[in-house]
């Protein structure tokens, strides 16, 4: 309880000094849920209330301390303050999710609001303050997007560092007493809760290595992300990984396709020398019976589907087993479908897929499109958001991008300066910027 009231005073104390620099309560977030494990950032709230990460009670604490100030408070620093009246489309959109969060309060314990505001208010809160960053702060898409970039490599080095033994798992000690722990040796996991989340991080993140401007960087990056994921040896992040490598290809100036193309070759024999390749078509032919398990939640879900329309029966897993599953779900809708209903669940993904759509229309297929699509894809067939993790965060984060959309693509300038062919075009994360604050943002 000291450890959240402390988190507490912070993010008031980090909400009142940084109320016009969003961008720094942004990154101190995503930071947290990324550096802490659930494991270990999950503490005691007290007085009734559920256990929540760190990093959830920093950012709804630093978000009300902003609400507070901006709506009610003085006249802050660059006179930047909210609107007194939100627009009707705004209004309607954070009804809409308020709704699904009661409606999923009601179905659940005391243990599933824990998982609720860690999974999806405390996550939609940082989508929101990173969304307002985008619309205030000129250049925060452009150092947002390379920061993710650095996240990447960061969790890659970590990663393959660990593997070579030339340092310990960060958390270990904690992490060991996890019942999966014994199940996942020889798979790297980063800083982040599991194998799984590692490689759901660097898949959203490969797409964002089109805003590197140097070809050899993009490499360099490109094999350390790679090579992490094959450490983690999880068949959707390697999916994912294809998709954005084939996005890359299409995108990158036709300079850079070649250096790709190289990486990659070199990429695949660092890979195939240090037994990574074999090591993840062991665990194709051998699934452990994961595929088995969706089909089997799938057959139990459809069966029974027509008692969770409305209402959910809070924590799903026991009562999936007591419908005769004898395995997790490994399904984020269905644990969701079953725990909170199915009709809040859809709706609570659609508005994701409606914001995705939305920045389609705006800016185009983008890397944060790209990574927002992998990640709402892959979380469908693994638990991710349905347990304690950073999946929730990584999930919302990349939907922000994907919104936001970000910096143009460079690409190499002509002696002349003239714009065809392999030109370079410099960030302009300025003119999306002001083009969001025209009122055509969806929230």
């Amino acid at each position: 309880m000291i450890v959240a009231t402390l988190t507490v005073v912070l993010g008031i104390l980090f909400g009142m000094v940084f109320v016009d620099r969003l961008s720094v309560i942004g990154a101190i977030t995503c930071a947290l849920y990324l550096a802490i494990p659930s494991v270990v950032g999950i503490v005691r709230v007290g007085h009734g209330l559920p256990s929540l990460h760190v990093g959830s009670i920093f950012v709804i604490a630093s978000g009300c301390c902003v609400v507070i100030l901006r709506f009610g408070g003085p006249a802050i620093k660059n006179h930047i303050t909210a609107p007194r009246v939100l627009p009707p489309l705004h209004v309607v959109f954070h009804l809409v999710f308020v709704m699904i969060v009661l409606v999923a309060l009601s179905s659940g314990t005391h243990v599933v609001g824990g998982l609720i505001v860690n999974q999806i208010v405390a996550p939609y809160i940082l989508f929101c303050v990173l969304y307002q960053a985008a619309r205030e702060e000129p250049r925060f898409l452009e150092r947002a997007t390379i920061a993710v970039v650095v996240v990447c490599v960061f969790e890659s080095a970590v990663s393959i560092l660990v593997w070579m033994k030339f340092m310990q798992q960060p958390w270990e000690s904690a992490l060991s007493s996890q019942y999966w722990w014994p199940v996942i040796s020889g798979r790297e996991m980063g800083t982040t809760d599991h194998p799984l989340n590692l490689g759901l991080l660097l898949a959203a993140g490969l797409p964002f290595l089109a805003y590197v401007r140097s070809a050899v960087l993009t490499g360099a990056c490109y094999i350390s992300i790679i090579l992490a994921l094959l450490l983690t040896e999880s068949r959707l992040a390697l999916i994912g990984g294809l998709v954005a490598s084939l996005y890359l290809i299409a995108v990158v100036p036709w300079r850079s396709k070649g250096i790709l193309a190289v990486v990659m070759a070199v990429g695949y024999f660092v890979a195939s020398s240090w037994g990574l390749v074999d090591a993840v078509m062991s665990r194709i032919e051998d699934d452990g019976g994961s595929a088995n398990a969706r089909s089997l939640a799938w057959s139990v879900f459809g069966s029974t589907w027509k008692q969770f329309i409305f209402t959910g029966a809070g924590p799903s897993n026991t009562l999936l087993q007591d419908l005769g599953l004898k395995t997790s779900a490994e399904s984020a809708f269905i644990l969701y479908s079953v725990a909170f209903g199915i009709l809040a669940t859809t709706v609570y993904f659609g508005l994701m897929l409606y914001l995705v759509i939305s920045g389609v229309f705006r800016h185009g297929i983008t890397p944060g499109v790209v990574s927002a699509l992998i990640v709402i894809v892959s979380i469908q067939f693994y638990s991710s958001i349905a347990y304690e993790s950073s999946a929730g965060a990584i999930m919302w984060i990349s939907v922000f991008f994907a919104l936001s959309g970000g910096p143009t693509i460079p690409r190499p300038r002509r002696a002349s300066g003239t714009t065809e062919g392999n030109e370079q075009v410099p960030f302009e994360s300025h003119r999306i910027v002001r083009s969001v604050d025209r009122g055509r943002g969806a929230i």
